[in-house]
């Protein structure tokens, strides 16, 4: 499978997670600016297989609820959090 191929898939899934009822419910419901909404990369029942959480997550830029940034997904690392999704404010949240 070719680079643009995954590319494409990934894109392809965030939007479909994007267009989800929760996830529409979520962005409404949170006091979303100019920063990243964040994607879990965790799955149910762990703890039966043999993996580890990933420190990658996806993140979609956003400027305002309406105004998000799908085709631009972007790969971030380091934040621990337990939702679905999480915003993290681009003020807030220094560069990798």
């Amino acid at each position: 499978m070719s680079t643009q191929q995954v590319t494409d898939r990934i894109r392809t899934a965030v939007a479909a997670v994007a267009s989800q009822r929760d996830f529409l419910k979520w962005l409404k419901d949170e006091e979303v600016g100019e920063g990243l909404v964040l994607l879990n990369n965790s799955f149910i029942f762990r703890q039966k297989l043999e993996t580890n959480k990933s420190d990658l997550y996806l993140g979609i830029p956003v400027r305002t609820s309406s105004n998000v940034g799908l085709s631009n997904v972007v790969v971030t690392k380091g934040i621990a959090f337990n939702s679905d999704f999480k915003f993290i404010d681009l003020y807030c949240y220094p560069p990798i």
